[in-house]
């Protein structure tokens, strides 16, 4: 097997190998996103490859800018790092990371950047090598019940698990009656339910699943199901189904603002400037990932994205992106970001993407939040940002001030 190489490299086999290696990693439409159209992409510095007559292994390097206290620090975020099944164990993912950490030096990056989440050989290994983490505010809103649980089941129960089977058969007399849906509780592991049976219903809010959403994404796997299950029930007996959406209590407490859904391809270039300039003014005063006019471009560029703005006396004063992906049969509605500059400004910007994405199909949304959404959301805890120093004559206050502030367009 050859060495690790940089350069151009077919975006076809690319594409092809990222779907077979993550077994689902996006459309060609993704990718052209993600890889052609991205700020400062350069093939001839930012893909790593090894290669025999087929790829056997690959990682991507994307080029950031931090801004930190007003000034700009070069990094570097790798991602798509992967190798093909027939070729683990040979070392290449070593290779690759050492020659992807070398670039990131030599270019003077004064720091780099990577996702991962806990618990894993890759996070434990960069801990031990003195990588500095946090964690990221990922929230997750269920709309589609029985497709969403399902597949965190799966997560939590393996098929072969001794679970799977009583929990199915007890599942078959219990349905859980959900804001929109009631779904016996057996459909979640995979069972088929017993026409005509008499079942008890079990009313459980967007609040109580929620918290089993938690549970199942936070957790141990296996105790996920159980201590979910039990918090569920302690939760939901006798409560009323409600809507995630609190228009009510928004309009009872504050003036409600118009949230004007955009299509993406329509913006001016003075909505472009404003938002960028929106962007700035929020993010003042916190580390965060370069946000300029090419930058909202792209993420305004995502493949059947919707925009939302807020106007007040004919500027943006509020700003989110979302967009689709699949990933297991789960159709995801992805914040890329959202900016708003006050809590009010930013719950009505929540409850328009809430009851957007719920029209729109979307059976689960996804987005990174340093405020709470609200109690229907779920919080998972186990993504983390991690970043490392390269012990260069940097600002010290990268070191003292990271972590950056980080949304879903800083991640995909």
């Amino acid at each position: 097997m050859t060495d690790v190489e940089s350069g151009p490299v077919d975006s076809g086999a690319v594409h092809a190998f990222l779907e077979e290696t993550f077994d689902g990693w996006g459309d060609e439409r993704l990718f052209d996103w993600k890889y052609e159209q991205y700020p400062g992409f350069d093939p001839d510095d930012h893909c790593y490859y090894v290669a025999d007559d087929d790829l056997a292994a690959f990682r991507r390097v994307f080029p950031k800018e931090l801004v930190v206290d007003g000034k700009r620090v070069r990094a570097t975020v790798f991602g798509d790092t992967a190798v093909r099944e027939d070729h683990r164990g040979e070392g290449l993912y070593s290779k690759l990371l050492a020659r992807t950490g070398a670039y990131s030096r030599n270019v003077a990056a004064g720091v780099s950047v990577t996702y991962n989440h806990t618990g894993n050989v890759t996070f434990d290994t960069k801990v031990r090598r003195g990588w500095n983490y946090s964690v990221l505010p990922l929230k997750l809103l269920v709309h589609s019940y029985t497709t969403v649980l399902e597949t965190y089941a799966d997560r939590a129960l393996p098929a072969e698990s001794r679970l799977t089977e009583p929990i199915g058969t007890v599942g078959d007399w219990v349905v859980l009656q959900t804001p929109t849906q009631p779904v016996v509780v057996s459909e979640i592991f995979g069972e088929t339910p017993t026409p005509g049976r008499r079942r008890l219903e079990v009313h459980a809010d967007a609040t109580a699943i929620a918290r089993l959403v938690e549970q199942a994404s936070n957790a141990s796997l296996p105790a996920a199901v159980l201590t979910g299950s039990r918090q569920l029930l302690s939760r939901s007996g006798g409560l009323s189904v409600v809507s995630p959406n609190h228009d009510h209590d928004l309009e009872s407490s504050e003036a409600a603002v118009d949230v004007d859904v955009v299509d993406p391809g329509a913006f001016s270039v003075e909505t472009v400037t404003a938002v960028t300039d929106l962007a700035r003014f929020v993010r003042a005063g916190s580390p965060s990932f370069r946000r300029e006019r090419r930058d909202i471009e792209h993420m305004l560029a995502y493949p059947d994205a919707d925009a939302l703005l807020v106007f007040e006396e004919g500027d943006p004063v509020g700003f989110a992106v979302v967009g689709p992906y699949e990933t297991d049969g789960v159709r995801e509605a992805r914040v890329l970001d959202l900016l708003a500059p006050s809590p009010a400004i930013y719950r009505q910007l929540v409850s328009k993407l809430e009851r957007l994405t719920a029209a729109r199909g979307y059976d689960l949304v996804v987005m990174v939040s340093q405020r709470e959404p609200g109690p229907e959301w779920a919080s998972v805890d186990r993504q983390v940002v991690m970043w490392n120093d390269h012990d260069r004559d940097v600002d010290d206050s990268v070191a003292s001030v990271m972590p950056p502030v980080v949304s879903m367009y800083d991640v995909v």
